[in-house]
């Protein structure tokens, strides 16, 4: 940018044309110094998705990685071994370290078999690298639904980054156990360590930290169905997002204060943040997040009766969830889905739906699926006449209810689908 002037600010106009015309999917810059990115930024609103720079172990720019991290913007490193410069420096031998490696970096061609060692730096060295290494290892088992196998991986992680004292580590890590608790409904775990980020943060001067925890602070308690808290903490976390320009933090903050707004039955407002969020989420490239707001603005439409858009959306929805194929996800849009065509009055065809969730969701470790979802689903199951069906369900939640006489007794007209914003009576039983 600096070779040109001002004209950097003009370009970037230019590729966020290209962006809205759907000729590229995402923009991104190169040897952009932190003033440059909060220029570009302030002036447009757009946040790059990418910033290639000069990176390798004699060039590290902890200062304008640290910026990335603010602005949820991904380093590319341009010559990572200093154009070949380090492949001359001695070698160290350390004792290697047994670390478990996902099975596409094991060995190929026969089942089961692989190498399980690696050798990494040393712990006492260099433990910010190491806790990375161990909280990658574990995101891996909690992207597999394995949270508990997760948590393994990511106390360790935490031990090593706290030694490290780098906030950018830690703050990661605290996010990782964040999630990893809220996935098995520990939300009150979750929430110390939303609170220890936002300690990190408020610390270290590191508002990316403040963000996350206020963030999964929002998201736990829409999951309780606190919604005013919901509200209030997505509000902390996109005032912080706004501030330093992460639009990523801002994306996800709108979908908690959706929820909110949802779960109050503010569907105007609802469906108002929603459309912006997705706006967002076309922005910055962010598909996950994407598939969520689908799933709740096909869920605020059918509650506005308005089956047409609501069925756009779910079908939006689940192309996203095939697209990423992960557990939760796919839950939830599908639950999306199932709630537009119950509003619909189309029961059958909303038990298959609902089916397909459990049937989804069952075999997982993942409490958050059970917990979205499994309520909904058993309201359905009575409606559509499979008690049984209702009764496992809810007994997946602990809920040891014994619906036979309600299939036997119960008419039709005196059971009633429950939006997942209204507080009435599921049915006469």
């Amino acid at each position: 940018p600096v070779k040109y002037g001002d004209a950097y600010v003009k370009a970037w106009n230019a590729l966020q044309e290209f962006k809205s015309e759907g000729l590229t999917r995402s923009i991104g810059v190169s040897n952009f110094q932190p003033e440059h990115l909060r220029r570009i930024v302030d002036e447009t609103g757009v946040t790059p998705a990418v910033n290639q720079i000069e990176l390798h172990p004699y060039l590290q720019q902890a200062g304008l990685r640290r910026e990335h991290a603010d602005r949820g913007i991904v380093t590319e490193a341009w010559s990572p071994l200093a154009q070949g410069a380090v492949l001359d420096d001695p070698v160290e031998q350390a004792p290697p370290i047994e670390l478990e490696r996902p099975r596409a970096q094991q060995g190929v061609g026969r089942e089961g078999v692989g190498s399980r060692c690696a050798p990494v730096e040393d712990a006492d060295a260099q433990p910010a690298a190491y806790a990375m290494a161990l909280a990658d290892i574990g995101r891996y088992h909690h992207y597999r639904t394995e949270h508990t196998r997760a948590l393994e991986y990511l106390e360790r992680a935490r031990v090593l980054a706290e030694q490290s004292n780098d906030p950018e580590t830690l703050s990661i890590v605290y996010g990782y156990l964040c999630g990893a608790n809220q996935h098995l409904v520990e939300y009150a775990t979750s929430d110390e360590w939303a609170r220890a980020n936002i300690a990190l943060g408020e610390r270290t001067n590191y508002p990316h930290a403040i963000a996350m925890g206020n963030e999964f602070l929002a998201e736990n308690a829409f999951g309780r169905g606190f919604w005013q808290d919901a509200l209030r903490y997505a509000e902390l976390n996109r005032a912080t997002g706004e501030r330093v320009g992460a639009q990523d933090r801002v994306a996800w903050a709108l979908f908690s204060r959706a929820q909110g707004e949802y779960g109050l039955g503010q569907l105007q407002r609802a469906q108002a943040t929603v459309q912006t969020g997705l706006e967002i989420c076309d922005r910055i490239g962010e598909t996950r997040l994407a598939a969520w707001f689908e799933a709740l603005a096909a869920m605020v439409l059918a509650d506005m009766d308005a089956p047409a858009e609501a069925q756009t959306y779910a079908a939006r929805g689940m192309e996203l969830a095939r697209e990423l194929n992960q557990i939760v996800v796919d839950c939830w849009v599908m639950h999306g889905y199932a709630h537009m065509l119950a509003q619909r009055d189309e029961i059958a065809q909303a038990a298959e739906m609902y089916a397909r969730v459990v049937a989804r969701a069952a075999p997982s470790e993942n409490q958050v699926a059970r917990s979205l979802t499994f309520g909904y689903a058993a309201q359905v199951f009575v409606l559509a006449g499979e008690a049984d069906q209702a009764a496992r369900v809810l007994e997946e939640l602990g809920f040891g209810l014994d619906l036979s006489q309600c299939a036997a007794t119960g008419s039709q007209a005196e059971l009633v689908y429950v939006s997942p914003r209204s507080a009435r009576a599921a049915s006469s039983c």
